[in-house]
């Protein structure tokens, strides 16, 4: 007989449960625009994301929240995706540049960000550019969804590789 240590609290059961239901039907996820609401849930998900990534940099959330506030004031565009009142991710960009693209770590691999890069190719149908750490999984998605990997340098102002990626109408097409 498996003792009551072999299985989760059930609160965490639960949790999981209901997160899995939530995200689970991808039509349930609408994606609006950013609202100053946000701000604490966002850069929540952008640090917890980021650490995702493997990537050892240092960045605290306090770092995050003030860049944010800057960002936006220099004209980032933001949007959520939503599902039963909770944000599952955001996505920023900037002319025709995707800044930032995060999804909640535990709302990651349920297709929200494949929603929110399709609606940055309806948003910016003649293509944009970005780019991602070079050693997170965020490459290899971008690649699937028809994106054409680019240069691979260091990071601007951190030193970490990064890898650029462009997406045009007229690079995806057979």
């Amino acid at each position: 007989m498996a003792s009551d240590d072999d299985e989760p609290p059930l609160r965490q059961q639960l949790a999981e449960a209901a997160r899995t239901d939530a995200v689970a039907d991808m039509t349930d996820v609408a994606i609006r625009p950013y609202s100053d609401e946000d701000f604490a849930e966002v850069t929540s998900i952008w640090l917890g994301s980021w650490q995702t990534t493997g990537v050892p940099l240092q960045v605290t959330l306090d770092d995050l929240r003030a860049r944010w506030s800057a960002e936006l004031a220099d004209g980032w565009i933001v949007h959520v995706a939503v599902s039963e009142g909770q944000i599952l991710g955001f996505i920023a960009y900037r002319g025709n540049i995707v800044e930032q693209l995060f999804i909640a770590p535990d709302s990651q691999g349920y297709g929200i960000g494949k929603r929110l890069l399709d609606f940055a190719k309806a948003q910016m149908p003649s293509g944009f550019r970005l780019h991602t750490a070079t050693q997170s999984r965020a490459g290899r998605f971008y690649e699937r969804e028809g994106l054409l990997r680019g240069e691979t340098r260091p990071h601007p102002r951190h030193g970490h590789s990064i890898t650029d990626y462009a997406w045009s109408p007229r690079e995806t097409r057979d």
